[in-house]
């Protein structure tokens, strides 16, 4: 006589060492996607180029195939770089908004309007946001919900970058300004002999930026007072950089200028094919920059020496990010070790500007009125995954519970 009791003891011990497999793989796979979507939580790009530094630089770790998550659509070019804190996305635009996005979706938290187009990018301090317009004004909102806190008008349009240090802004329009972080008022002015596009560096109480005057200044961060100057053989629209007590810019003469920080005094410069407008982006004793010949370079920061350079489909204006071993620039990404292609993004809108990298996702502006986050590729294929185990295991439990009646 057949025991079909024990048969079916037997049949539930292999469906449930099924079970205890599939779930092995389930809860492999649930881990990986929570830590392909949640590394470096903390880490945020609140301001142009990263920190008052400008390294472009962040420890967040990127997978090298990317897809398109969302994108969102304004009314205006978008001519700036965004900064992304606390999990939104901020940015300008020529419709004359300022924007926030919810940074994992996309969706608009909250927008505000001024008079003239954005040129600037955000800076995001202390739940504070400070922007300049081409309305001539200098903005700070509640970053949370967008509410004017304060404003300040200057000279001409506002272009250039705030960086917020000690309390304290520093912005360029024709001249250079200090304003109180907290009050807006003016805390001292540097007349410079043409317009400040560049975004400052803030660096040891001395203030470093780029002058369409063809110079490179630096300023004392507590009085504005003149402690060098530096003249270049065109206007310098790109933004320095500090590394290893030295700061670093490109100028429209088409060289790459390495000067000491301290004197002003040149310590090497690289020339290039074409002007350069991008601002360069440094880590491990190597410099990144890209120039409107096409060329994407990489040098050793301390001597200027070639190391490898690439070259790309079009002459290149975009500021250039790293995130560990890899090069952002425009819509490409490089081995930042070799050069070597990695990966591009094409969608017949051509990508030009300032790649944002955080918690695993790249954020980049289009040359027209459009803003792309990209994520993991691996994550679509790990959502199938887990559906397509939910979808064995609901007839195991289903034959379990017939058996065991």
């Amino acid at each position: 006589m057949i025991n079909f009791k024990n048969q079916n003891l037997k049949i539930i011990k292999k469906i449930n060492l099924t079970i205890i497999f599939l779930f092995i793989l389930f809860s492999s796979v649930i881990s990986f996607t929570i830590s392909s979507n949640n590394h470096e939580q903390n880490e945020d790009w609140p301001m142009f180029r990263h920190d008052p530094q400008h390294t472009g630089y962040c420890e967040c770790e990127m997978p090298d195939e990317l897809e398109l998550l969302w994108k969102y659509k304004v009314n205006g070019d978008i001519c700036a770089s965004l900064t992304i804190a606390k999990s939104k996305v901020y940015f300008g635009s020529e419709d004359h908004y300022i924007y926030c996005l919810d940074a994992n979706t996309g969706e608009l938290i909250w927008k505000y309007e001024t008079s003239g187009y954005v040129h600037s990018s955000p800076c995001i301090i202390n739940s504070r946001l400070y922007i300049g317009s081409d309305d001539n004004r200098v903005y700070c909102l509640d970053a949370n919900t967008g509410e004017l806190l304060w404003r300040y008008k200057t000279d001409h349009w506002v272009m250039s970058s705030p960086v917020v240090v000690n309390d304290k802004v520093f912005v360029g329009s024709y001249n250079f300004y200090c304003l109180d972080a907290h009050t807006g008022n003016l805390i001292w002015e540097h007349d410079t002999d043409d317009y400040i596009d560049s975004s400052p560096v803030v660096f040891e109480n001395k203030v470093y930026v780029g002058s369409l005057d063809n110079c490179m200044y630096c300023l004392d961060e507590n009085t504005g007072g003149l402690i060098w100057k530096y003249k270049t053989g065109d206007r310098i629209d790109s933004s320095p950089i500090i590394v290893s007590n030295n700061i670093y810019v490109g100028s429209n003469d088409n060289n790459f200028y390495c000067l000491d920080m301290e004197t002003g005094e040149l310590i090497w410069k690289y020339g290039t094919g074409d002007i350069i407008l991008s601002s360069p982006a440094s880590f491990k004793e190597r410099i990144y920059i890209a120039s409107y010949d096409h060329h994407i370079y990489c040098l050793n920061v301390n001597t200027g020496e070639f190391i490898w350079k690439y070259e790309a489909d079009y002459g290149i204006t975009t500021d250039l990010t790293l995130a560990q071993d890899k090069l952002y620039v425009g819509n490409y990404c490089l081995n930042a070790n070799t050069g070597e292609f990695i990966w591009k993004y094409e969608d017949g809108d051509e990508l030009i500007s300032d790649p944002v990298a955080v918690n695993g996702k790249l954020y980049v502006r289009s040359s027209y009125d459009y803003i792309y986050c990209f994520r993991d590729k691996r994550i679509r294929y790990i959502i199938y995954i887990v559906l397509f185990i939910i979808i064995i295991l609901l007839p195991f439990f289903f034959i379990i519970s017939k058996l065991k009646k």
